[in-house]
């Protein structure tokens, strides 16, 4: 604080007063010398010390590019370890994380500085802190190891008749819901969804565990699609998925002897934020929320979640395989009894060109090693010839001989 006539003369340390304080002030030796004013302390009247480009950019390196390397560098680092082990963020997207990062900054501002003139001042702390922020949450949603997305679905069942006349069921509609999974090394599967409790929960080795990976039978990957595989659930089951999600809770140890210089520690520290607030020592708000903060941290423990999928039937896949096959095949039959007349048909044709094939190679190798010089009738196809032109044949091949004990035609 300057006072001036013309030139400083006198400079006073005065305290900061956020609100205006009177104040009396004298020449000790003159009582004439005394007066009273308001004083009340203006952040931003502060002289800064800038004289040069140099000076600027120091200023600039010092108060803000530092802060943020440094800043970004433990960030990046923190939130790389966390991913590896939970696998994957939270889920929120930007828009949430920009939202929510906004609010804490203003109830930052309001708690932690009591006007805006000092929150001016400090600008540069905050906004170092809101590029790592930023740093962070990009890292975080982004950043993935290990998950992909799978399909559930089960249809819905209801009684129909069948071609045939007998009692069928009909597929009148499907359920279905796109999950997130993680493959651990040792092979277990988890479900994950989004939220933050969650995440944390993961980083401190919690998961919903998917508890009947190995009876999901009906799983069936899926090539250049979103999913990476589909898994049918039962139809008659009565959630898609059963699914709580690990999260945290407040389990704080029992009193104990181990467990008593804790609570000593605790209380202690307790003690502390009630004396600070009560002598007002530091801010109120602050206090109350540190100390809940390390009251919380205290006690949290993270807990594991549980997820199950009621499986469908083993068959299922086959049925619904065989179903496809016999549409391709008989697609224009309308009953069931058609379906397998012609399947029969077509397997009884399959069946009868290869017996003809081998029967047909067998002759011919039979007749070049018994009959060189094709002396004895060659056996003819049905296609060629009927049954008499089979007999012309061969009568006119044997001319006239018959077979032993017989006679032949003519005069001898």
């Amino acid at each position: 604080m300057t006072f001036e006539r013309g030139r400083p003369t006198v400079a006073l340390d005065a305290p900061t007063h956020t609100n205006g304080k009177r104040v009396t002030m004298w020449v000790e030796g003159y009582d004439w010398a005394r007066w009273t004013f308001y004083h009340k302390s203006i952040a931003t009247t502060q002289s800064v010390d800038i004289s040069s480009v140099g000076d600027y950019l120091s200023r600039v390196i010092l108060d803000f590019l530092l802060w943020i390397v440094l800043g970004g560098f433990a960030a990046g680092y923190s939130c790389k370890r966390a991913l590896d082990k939970a696998k994957i963020g939270p889920q929120y997207g930007f828009t949430p994380w920009i939202i929510g990062l906004s609010v804490v900054t203003a109830i930052g501002s309001v708690v932690f500085y009591r006007s805006i003139t000092s929150l001016v001042v400090n600008a540069r702390i905050v906004l170092a802190a809101y590029v790592v922020a930023i740093i962070s949450i990009i890292m975080l949603e982004t950043y993935s190891n290990g998950d992909s997305k799978a399909l559930l679905l089960r249809p819905t069942l209801e009684h129909a008749e069948s071609p045939t006349g007998d009692l069928a069921y009909d597929m009148i509609d499907v359920e279905g819901e796109e999950i997130t999974i993680v493959r651990a090394v040792d092979g277990t599967v988890s479900v994950v969804r989004p939220g933050f409790l969650p995440f944390l929960a993961r980083v401190f080795g919690k998961t919903a565990r998917l508890k009947n990976i190995e009876q999901l039978r009906t799983r069936v990957p899926f090539k250049n699609s979103r999913w990476s595989e589909l898994f049918v659930a039962d139809p008659e089951a009565e959630e898609l998925i059963h699914y709580t999600p690990e999260g945290w809770g407040l389990d704080f140890p029992e009193l104990s002897r181990e467990t008593a210089p804790t609570y000593l520690m605790v209380a202690l520290g307790v003690m502390i934020a009630g004396a600070a607030i009560h002598y007002g020592a530091a801010n109120p708000a602050v206090v109350v929320a540190v100390t809940a903060a390390g009251l919380l941290t205290w006690g949290a423990t993270p807990v594991e979640g549980v997820a199950y999928v009621e499986p469908a039937p083993v068959h299922l896949r086959s049925a619904f395989g065989t179903m496809l096959q016999y549409a391709e095949d008989v697609d224009d039959a309308k009953r069931l009894d058609e379906v397998k007349e012609q399947l029969d048909s077509e397997r009884v044709q399959k069946q009868r060109d290869v017996d003809e094939k081998v029967a047909k190679h067998d002759r011919t190798l039979v007749e070049e090693m018994l009959d060189p010089d094709n002396e004895v009738p060659a056996a003819v196809e049905r296609e060629e010839f009927v049954d008499d032109e089979v007999t012309r044949h061969r009568r006119e091949e044997s001319e006239g001989a018959v077979a032993d004990g017989g006679e032949p035609d003519g005069d001898e």
